[in-house]
């Protein structure tokens, strides 16, 4: 059968008495009674434009080269149809609809229009859906490892706490203030996203990739981020970590200038390639951290700190103040390392 949104040919018979009435194929009306119940129908290459088909039963259909233009396909049943995947998406036909556990891994879906779109379940790893409109969609049970989310639309506030974005990659994503208390953020990769003042109280961050990213203000366990290496290579400021117990903390690569580490236990931490400017460590417990390649100046202070074990770059040790120390003579002066030619 051939769906057309073509009006139907008119008969008249005063005109044309003894005309014939037209073929059917040439008389289908615009619209078609719903719900449809069209499982496994070959629809391939038909027109369907600006049918009605909310909430019809379409699963297992070939939709290959089908028109859908203006259909409204709100509440259908799309699961294991047969469908030009990128067309559909581009050009937002399946707005609404239940697509499924699909198999959509690798491919590129940047700028689709997916609203309201239930994915529940699908395979959208290494997929490109950059720039992609996914409000109001339903990512239940989808793998998004290494998807592209970036300058994506979504509630990121909800499918942070549903766990639907681990693994995805959103670089430069903008959450400011937003409350991601309790977030499943686990392997996302938000390398340069800028996160100031957001709420991650009780969010798991394991696996999580912070380059570059701005989480200044923020309010996390500072400890747990720290000892778990979740803040590698972030942008922290002048975070209060006075009197923790940091212990075997890794923050290797972070900004940490002005950061409050006084009377704090950074025992055996590796804060290597670190910014320490203006970082406190006054009565700090330093023994047997790694401060290789790390930037400080005059107001980067060690007053009073046990610094036995510490290993740290010769310059860095020049610049910094250091001042009534315990165990001076234990540390371990390194030359910094060449740069990259």
């Amino acid at each position: 059968m051939f769906y057309t949104t073509k009006p139907a040919p008119s008969w008249n018979r005063s005109l044309a008495p003894h005309a014939k009435w037209p073929a059917v194929s040439d008389a289908f009306p615009q619209r078609v009674h719903s719900p449809v119940r069209w499982t496994n129908k070959d629809l391939k290459g038909s027109t369907l434009r600006g049918l009605d088909l909310h909430d019809g039963d379409l699963q297992a259909c070939d939709l290959r080269g089908v028109d859908l233009t203006g259909t409204d396909v709100e509440g259908a049943d799309l699961r294991d149809a047969k469908i030009d995947v990128e067309n559909c998406c581009a050009n937002g036909w399946l707005a609404g609809s239940k697509v499924g556990a699909v198999n959509w891994s690798g491919k590129e879906l940047s700028g689709s229009s997916l609203v309201g779109v239930d994915l529940s379940g699908a395979n959208l790893r290494g997929t490109n859906l950059a720039n992609a409109n996914l409000e109001e969609a339903c990512l239940e049970g989808a793998c998004l490892m290494d998807c592209n989310l970036a300058g994506a639309q979504f509630n990121v506030e909800s499918w942070a706490k549903a766990g639907w974005l681990r693994g995805a990659q959103m670089h430069g994503a903008d959450w400011r203030g937003l409350d991601l208390s309790g977030a499943q953020l686990q392997g996302c990769d938000l390398e340069n996203a800028d996160l100031r003042g957001c709420i991650l109280t009780g969010a798991d961050m394991s696996g999580i990739r912070l380059n570059g990213a701005d989480l200044t203000d923020c309010v996390f366990d500072i400890e747990k981020a720290f000892v778990e290496g979740w803040l590698v290579g972030a942008l922290l400021g002048p975070i209060d970590c006075s009197w923790l117990n940091l212990t075997g903390s890794m923050a290797m690569g972070c900004a940490l200038n002005s950061a409050n580490f006084t009377n704090a236990n950074v025992s055996e931490c590796n804060f290597e390639g670190a910014n320490l400017t203006g970082a406190r460590f006054d009565f700090a417990n330093c023994q047997g951290s790694k401060m290789l390649d790390t930037k400080m100046d005059f107001n980067t202070h060690f007053t009073f700190s046990k610094v036995a074990g510490l290993l740290i770059s010769s310059d860095a040790w020049e610049q910094a103040y250091t001042n009534h120390l315990e165990g001076g003579e234990l540390v371990s002066v390194a030359q910094p390392s060449a740069p990259y030619a």
